[in-house]
């Protein structure tokens, strides 16, 4: 068998291929040739499409911090303390039903609502913040149920929360504990067909900024709707906790809502869990920004194409 040098690469190239190709007949060629494009085409698609979707993710980063395409109306909070699991989850279907994700066939997802217990007290508002430990428990309660701003607005994929609470004998914690804004829940959202992109926009004040105290997010919705995973390509002026923190590597989020008894309430209250270092961080200034991509099956890779972009800003 002859063998033809090819010089340039100093490879061997065997000369019976050749003869091969001379021998075969007209469709056996066009089949070789239908064979090396399909080769050719699913290369491309495997090594241009991170590079193409990456350039949409540096469009997206130099974007303006404000709210981009038609506003989503941001629903009021609910009192959900003795309401039963069955009028919990027709408050979130009445939401879901009035969101831009309506469906007549959507149903709380069981892994994420199912923990719901009937008739149970909730976190509120009024005392979330700070928290005197001498006084009633029942306190915990007041106010409308903070978890209800992420049942009431399913457009509020990731969410944030408060992981501690302060302790009101601290004096030089007033302002904060009669802080609202550190209660985060957003003052406007959009969503911008363009770029498949939600936006929540939160206001925050020097409190957020000199207290140094880490936040949470959660991905509570995102989960419910199907966004399992998520990752934050970019952010401005945050700094995440953990080294694997979810702006490290892709995050498959764990919340879930079930009884706890942190609030001290006899019987636990109905509360978001768990605890997700991965997703805690700290406010470095304003205005600080927080870009997420969310997928419903895991990516390969952190440049995978997602199937809904999400961000998050906190301005003045």
């Amino acid at each position: 068998m002859r063998k033809i040098i090819d010089s340039s690469c100093n490879n061997q190239i065997d000369g019976s291929i050749i003869e091969y190709l001379k021998n075969i007949r007209p469709y056996g060629i066009i089949l070789f040739v239908i064979n090396v494009l399909s080769i050719l085409i699913v290369l491309s698609i495997t090594i241009l499409q991170p590079l193409v979707f990456q350039n949409k993710d540096s469009a997206i980063e130099k974007l303006p911090i404000k709210l981009l395409g038609d506003e989503i109306e941001v629903n009021a909070l609910s009192e959900l303390d003795g309401y039963s699991k069955d009028q919990v989850y027709n408050l979130r279907k009445r939401y879901i039903f009035r969101s831009m994700f309506k469906s007549d066939s959507y149903n709380p997802n069981e892994k994420i609502f199912g923990g719901i217990e009937d008739g149970k007290y909730w976190y509120g508002t009024e005392n979330l913040i700070c928290y005197d430990g001498s006084k009633s428990p029942l306190l915990r309660a007041e106010g409308d149920s903070y978890v209800s701003r992420l049942i009431n607005n399913p457009s509020l994929l990731i969410g944030l929360d408060l992981p501690y609470v302060w302790n009101t004998k601290e004096p030089q914690k007033y302002n904060v504990c009669h802080n609202k804004k550190i209660l985060f829940i957003p003052e406007a959202i959009s969503y911008s067909k363009e770029y498949n992109m939600i936006t929540a926009e939160f206001k925050i004040n020097r409190n957020v900024l000199s207290n140094k105290r880490f936040y949470m997010l959660n991905g509570l919705n995102a989960r419910d709707l199907g966004y399992s995973y998520g990752y934050v390509y970019d952010t401005k002026n945050v700094n995440f906790k953990d080294k694997n923190a979810v702006d490290k590597k892709v995050y498959e989020f764990r919340d879930y809502l079930a009884v706890g008894y942190s609030c001290k309430i006899d019987g636990g209250c109905n509360n978001l869990c768990p605890m997700q270092n991965k997703m805690m961080f700290q406010f470095l200034a304003r205005p600080a920004v927080i870009n997420f991509k969310l997928w419903k099956e895991k990516p390969k890779t952190v440049f995978d194409k997602p199937d809904i972009y999400y961000r998050m800003i906190f301005t003045r």
